[in-house]
């Protein structure tokens, strides 16, 4: 048997002062394929449920998003762009 490809998932959560982050993500050959973040904000109250605000993809080279309106869309994708930077680290640690 000859083995063509490896690909490794990782899960990860992260929270800022924005959002919490549940993240997956894909390696294949060393290489970043594909990062699903869901965005859940942050709880106001103890008890309160989690409120959905969206997810961001990053696929093969491309970043799709749908976000709900009255989310702090700006803040999102900075905070995006440090996990992206941190998960990047962590496929090629240089």
């Amino acid at each position: 048997m000859d083995i063509l490809n490896v690909i490794t998932t990782k899960n990860a959560t992260s929270t800022t002062e924005n959002a919490v982050y549940n993240l997956e993500y894909s390696i294949s050959n060393s290489n970043l394929i594909k990062v699903m973040i869901t965005i859940i904000g942050i709880k106001k109250e103890e008890h309160a449920e989690d409120v959905y605000l969206g997810h961001i993809l990053f696929e093969n080279g491309n970043i799709t998003a749908s976000i709900i309106e009255n989310a702090p869309v700006p803040k999102l994708f900075s905070d995006y762009e440090n996990l992206i930077r941190q998960i990047k680290k962590d496929v090629n640690p240089q």
